[in-house]
């Protein structure tokens, strides 16, 4: 019996791993434990989400913050369990922060073939700059929180911005694995974009999605918004949204609302005219297959990449770049070739 283990922290996380079991962990041949990372106060899943149809999957929870420095005795006692299980098979999505890393490490020592799952559209990126103060600083923020846990390691691996670029990630599992720059030769294996009934059928339960919360389906502009700290960057969120109405005074602008939006940038969305906002946690790419004859526009957010032929599909962050807005050292690697790049709200159309 093969024993699998997915460790995620968001909506989007669990998406993908609800799909490679889908694919991948159907038979009667595999244990799945899903494990929901969640922090008090901060966390974006939900309470509890419907796995029923999968009699071989089981749901954890654990509560932590990884940047509080005392010992949390749950996450020690959780982190000696899986230490001692044996498990063929560990996927993870964010390889920049401690715990999933921590895991990676001590579990690809002990033979666990460990995997690194999508964690948003960076896979893709181009990182052109070395960012040693960053490094650094990530550095003894693990050391930090780890020690306090007691989890130690032999040779603490040293973040890279690169993608993928820890020694113990054995395969990269990415939605479109001919875009990616596989700078160190690892494993790639593709994850199944596409969506048929019965698997629809199976994510709709899981997240209890009826898609009631959407007051038009047909024919709207569904915006999905990110979650900007930089004030110029929410200033021009409010701008290109008010463009886009002016744009397309016949449609519906529907604005899926990321989980961290501030409440500032909350109140600006909402005074625009003839906006509508989705406030809830179910992922964006669940609403995106629902629709017909519609417009998906974000500035690069990761669920464009969720294809559904009825849509047209936009990313407008060169409007960002075209304004000096843009981090100098990113650039985008768009993996499709449905996504229009757009200069001016008049190209989305």
């Amino acid at each position: 019996m093969n024993r699998i283990l997915f460790l995620v922290h968001t909506e989007y996380h669990l998406l993908i791993t609800s799909k490679i079991i889908f694919d991948h962990f159907c038979d009667g041949n595999s244990e799945v434990e899903i494990i929901m990372g969640k922090t008090h106060g901060k966390s974006r899943l939900k309470e509890s989400y419907d796995f029923s149809e999968f009699t071989n999957v089981i749901i954890n929870e654990i509560y932590y913050d990884e940047f509080d420095r005392k010992p949390n005795k749950l996450l020690q006692e959780l982190a000696a369990r899986i230490l001692n299980t044996n498990y063929s098979r560990f996927y993870f999505f964010q390889e920049h922060h401690p715990v999933p890393v921590y895991f990676a490490y001590q579990m690809h020592k002990r033979g666990t073939t460990v995997c690194l799952a999508p964690d948003g559209a960076k896979a893709y990126n181009r990182i052109t700059k070395i960012a040693p103060r960053w490094s650094t600083l990530a550095y003894i923020w693990y050391h930090r929180f780890l020690i306090a846990n007691g989890f130690y390691f032999w040779r603490m691996p040293w973040p890279e911005l690169r993608y993928a670029s820890f020694s113990f990630i054995d395969e990269v599992w990415l939605t479109y694995t001919e875009k990616y720059l596989n700078w160190n030769n690892k494993k790639l294996v593709k994850i199944n974009n596409e969506f048929d009934k019965e698997a629809m059928k199976m994510i709709l339960q899981i997240f209890h999605f009826s898609g009631e919360n959407l007051v038009e389906r047909n024919n709207i502009i569904f915006f999905i918004n990110q979650n900007f700290e930089d004030d110029g960057l929410c200033s021009f969120e409010i701008e290109f949204l008010n463009g886009m109405r002016q744009q397309h005074p016949d449609k519906r602008i529907v604005v899926k609302l990321h989980p961290n939006t501030i409440e500032k940038q909350k109140k600006a969305i909402s005074e625009i005219q003839n906006v509508f906002l989705l406030m809830d946690n179910v992922p964006a790419e669940l609403y995106i297959l629902s629709l017909t004859n519609s417009l998906v526009v974000s500035f690069w957010s990761t669920s464009n990449l969720t294809f559904n032929p009825e849509c047209r599909f936009y990313w407008a962050y060169p409007m960002i770049e075209d304004r000096g807005l843009m981090i100098k050292y990113f650039f985008l690697s768009d993996p499709t070739d449905y996504i229009r790049h757009v200069h001016h709200v008049t190209e989305i159309i």
